[in-house]
């Protein structure tokens, strides 16, 4: 970590000791439920021309009583929301908490000592490396209070929770249980009961349908007006919860849990907070094909997740007081391409991985002697033999700089970026936002973007992003809310990597290790 990160961390940390030691603190300050609500592949825009459609009970009623931030950056471009996730809880980027681009989800989960519970996978958060809000907590408060984390999948519930919280829970995609880790030791008691009984998910879901609950008017004003008006799905065969778990029937699954768990720690150790991350997705799939943010499918999403909301609001208020209760929900930008329209998009570019590999070897060769300087190219990475590189007593980064430099003239790419290049090299906020994406282990030497209208002539090569990497801001929302609050806007943009610090303020804690922001004034003056 260079001098300026480090600084900048220390920096942090003073700010949220001095501001906790300028005034008096008061027990009843700290509340006794921190409710952090994920909204993961949303898009603002959408959500935005959605909103005023929606109830005055779930997001509406959030931005009523609390401080909505329409302009929250993430300050890089979002592959994965487990790498945005990471971030809010950490206070870092993934190029310190090291989920970012290329990160290999199933290798950095997986466990040879932990068994999976109510799953077959074994499965433990050990190998992440990085320091959370909920991790501070519980190691200043002696485990006396709660982390947990629910969501659809196993990834997110994970990386949201760290190495040491309470325990993390997700809906297995064979057996339809909700389940966790043996890394975990406090459970709370509604785990034990939630699998069983005709409540059960597997007991149900043969008779759930998702159809459409959102009224027509929902409509954008540019949708095409012959779309069908309603839709039914079912869930049949061997991969039902897979597809039950990428329709918004899911979110409501995840509140009816959460609202037990609530329960559980209402009557619990009352002396100490609670935090609960509940993690929702609005991404809508048909198979495994994303769904348009403008079909009726996506309307609908939008309209059951502001439903559940509501209701998840409704039982922390009931479990908790209304005086006790602090909400933050922030949404994670969609990762998916947008669908809407049938016809292909126009190309007039081509790039071909297996010419850009041959004629950077040959380009290379020039430079540093015949040898196969590069093992590989994907349509938007590529790879040096690095063993090569060091026998020969190069350097790593110059390599990395002349091949990046190579590559921006071929035809089709927009951009490169060399992955060794330093924070205080990055001049243009393009490569900024790339610095801040890559974890510093990463085995990429060589980004490439290519133009959105450019064709690829061999297709064999995986891409290391399922999607291609959008460089622009995709600012997101950001609300804080002290239920019973007064309202306000906050146009200027704000940091997520700030929230971690934000919430530590809250909490009373000193901030993660690798957090780099300072907290964000207009929530420590929220009303109560």
């Amino acid at each position: 970590m260079n001098k300026k990160n480090r600084l900048t961390q220390l920096l942090s940390s003073l700010i949220v000791l001095s501001a906790l030691s300028s005034q008096p603190t008061k027990a009843q300050e700290v509340p006794k439920l921190l409710l952090y609500i994920h909204l993961t592949g949303v898009d603002v825009d959408i959500l935005e021309s959605y909103q005023h459609y929606f109830g005055d009970q779930g997001i509406n009623r959030l931005i009523k009583e609390g401080t909505l931030f329409r302009n929250a950056d993430y300050e890089y471009p979002i592959t994965h929301p487990t790498q945005a996730l990471a971030t809010l809880m950490t206070g870092a980027y993934p190029t310190h908490h090291l989920i970012g681009l290329g990160t290999d989800y199933k290798t950095l989960l997986q466990s040879k000592k932990h068994r999976g519970i109510n799953t077959s996978e074994k499965i433990s958060p050990e190998h992440l490396t990085y320091e959370t809000v909920g991790n501070v907590l519980l190691d200043l408060t002696q485990n006396k209070s709660r982390v947990y984390s629910i969501a659809a999948n196993a990834q997110e519930a994970l990386i949201t929770s760290g190495s040491s919280a309470s325990g993390a829970f997700w809906i297995d995609d064979i057996s339809g249980l909700w389940a966790s880790s043996s890394w975990y030791t406090f459970f709370p008691k509604s785990f034990s009961n939630i699998n069983n009984g005709k409540e059960a998910l597997r007991e149900r879901i043969h008779a759930l349908k998702w159809s459409g609950e959102a009224p027509t008017r929902f409509y954008l004003p540019y949708s095409r007006e012959d779309k069908e008006t309603s839709f039914s799905y079912s869930f049949t065969g061997g991969h039902l919860y897979k597809s039950f778990k990428k329709t918004p029937l899911v979110n409501e699954e995840i509140t009816r849990f959460t609202k037990k768990i609530l329960s559980d720690l209402s009557q619990s150790e009352k002396d100490f907070p609670s935090v609960v991350n509940v993690i929702y997705n609005l991404s809508s799939f048909k198979g495994s094909s994303p769904l348009s943010v403008y079909s009726i499918e996506a309307i609908d999403s939008y309209f059951r997740t502001d439903k559940t909301i509501g209701e998840l609001l409704r039982s922390a208020e009931t479990f908790f007081g209304q005086e006790n209760c602090i909400v933050f929900l922030s949404t994670v930008p969609n990762t998916s391409p947008r669908t809407e329209g049938s016809s292909a998009p126009k190309t007039i570019y081509s790039f071909s991985t297996q010419r850009c590999q041959a004629l950077t070897n040959l380009y290379l060769s020039a430079l540093y002697g015949k040898a196969d300087w590069v093992l590989r190219v994907t349509p938007d990475a590529l790879y040096l033999d690095r063993a090569l590189i060091e026998r020969k007593g190069l350097s790593l980064r110059e390599v990395q700089r002349k091949a990046a430099s190579f590559v921006k003239d071929f035809e089709g790419v927009d951009y490169t970026y060399a992955t060794r290049t330093t924070e205080e090299e990055t001049q243009e906020v393009i490569a900024r936002r790339l610095h801040h994406l890559l974890p510093r282990s990463t085995n990429i030497d060589v980004l490439i973007g290519l133009h959105y209208a450019t064709k690829l002539i061999d297709q064999g090569e995986q891409r290391v992003s399922t999607y291609p990497v959008t460089i622009p801001p995709a600012y997101s929302w950001l609300i804080a809310t002290r239920l019973g609050g007064k309202g306000r806007e906050i146009r200027t943009p704000v940091r997520m990597v700030s929230i971690a610090s934000t919430l530590s303020y809250i909490l009373r804690i000193r901030p993660p290790t690798q957090a780099i922001g300072a907290p964000i004034q207009e929530i420590l003056q929220m009303s109560k």
